[in-house]
């Protein structure tokens, strides 16, 4: 037995030095490792900051389709109303003529409605 004690000494200090060599690796391999993690999480908080920003300028699908709808709403009430000062001009064009007093003028009028109704419209709908 005394003949296998230096072997066996030999053995057990290539044995730790195996090791000590692979328990320093895993250690320089999680040091790199806890870096990466550090890295991607600083990417994700200015993502976060970056989504929440796009947040703030943007304005969310039911929002715009509520003002989308509002707008229709106005655009159908201008119409009726026009619709109604139109039908007026018109009586009152029908009198004026039984008068006989300016029935040119009041096409112009009516021209004029149309037109400035037309824009009216024509805005909202380009605007939108």
């Amino acid at each position: 037995m005394v003949d296998q004690e230096p072997v066996l000494n030999n053995d057990l200090k290539w044995i730790m030095k195996y090791f000590e060599e692979k328990f320093s690796q895993r250690d320089e391999n999680r040091e790199l490792q806890a870096k990466e993690y550090e890295r991607r999480l600083n990417g994700l908080n200015h993502e976060n900051e970056r989504i929440v920003t796009a947040q703030e300028k943007s304005v969310s699908a039911e929002r715009f389709e509520g003002i989308v709808g509002q707008i229709y709403q106005k655009l159908d009430n201008t119409a009726l109303e026009l619709r109604k000062d139109i039908v007026d001009l018109k009586e009152f064009k029908q009198k004026q003529e039984g008068k006989g007093q300016g029935g040119k003028d009041i096409m112009d009028i009516i021209k004029l409605v149309i037109i400035i109704a037309g824009f009216f419209i024509a805005y909202f709908v380009i605007k939108k």
